[in-house]
């Protein structure tokens, strides 16, 4: 995960810690058992910077903030709205509305920080989310565990289901006005239309002779001249 934030500065989370690049100044920060504001873990899922310029950071043990002036970590310990136990897995998080829409490995919800709570959407809907992903139209796309997709109104907290189970976890989803894409992790790339209508099956390596539709999905986007990047591997 890549995150440039309102100094210029790239932030890129690793499995083995977050970096901080800038010219030619690289700061590497890593957690230490010693320090309870260093990185809660190693592990990092997602990197976001919000219109208060803030960074947060999304990790295998739970959700923090980076602390410009001391340089270190503020832990954000929440709990679900019912006062239940959260999951520590923090995947992703967006800023919505003025409003920080989080994604751990159990559910979606929006994260209030005045009382440390996540008040969760769709609980009864979706399982296991895995990627999140929101379009120019500010709909939420959320991919799950056995490949099902969702779209979710968040002003209107309504959770539609747009793509039903295909067995392969989602590993990247991006949408637009000309149709969703969706990476799965062994089912290669696929396009439907915005109301989960299948389309096309990319098909990996194009000028191989042994093509293979079970390739692993990590990323799509589009950059800004319309063209479709999907990074892949086997």
């Amino acid at each position: 995960t890549i995150s440039q934030d309102s100094l210029g500065y790239l932030w890129m989370g690793t499995r083995q810690g977050l970096i901080r690049y800038h010219s030619n100044n690289t700061t590497w920060f890593v957690p230490d058992v010693n320090d309870t504001l260093s990185l809660p873990h190693q592990v990092i899922n997602c990197v976001e910077t919000d219109k208060n310029k803030d960074v947060w950071i999304c990790t295998n043990n739970g959700l923090c903030k980076f602390n410009r002036r001391l340089q270190n970590f503020i832990p954000v310990n929440y709990r679900y709205e019912n006062g239940a136990t959260a999951s520590k897995i923090v995947l992703s998080v967006i800023e919505d509305n003025d409003k920080m829409l989080l994604m751990d490995a159990s559910c979606i919800g929006f994260l209030n920080l005045s009382n440390n709570k996540l008040e969760r959407i769709g609980v009864n809907e979706m399982h296991n989310p895995r990627v999140m992903h929101k379009d120019a139209n500010n709909n939420i796309w959320v991919g799950t565990l056995n490949g099902e997709v969702y779209r979710i109104n968040t002003e209107r907290k309504q959770v539609d289901k747009v793509i039903e189970a295909r067995g392969s976890e989602v590993n990247s989803i991006y949408a637009d006005k000309e149709g969703l894409w969706v990476g799965y992790q062994s089912h290669g790339a696929r396009k439907y239309s915005v109301n989960g209508e299948f389309i096309k099956q990319y098909i990996f390596p194009k000028k191989s002779s042994q093509k293979r539709k079970n390739t692993s999905v990590r990323k799509i986007l589009k950059d800004k001249k319309g063209r479709l990047w999907i990074g892949a591997y086997e």
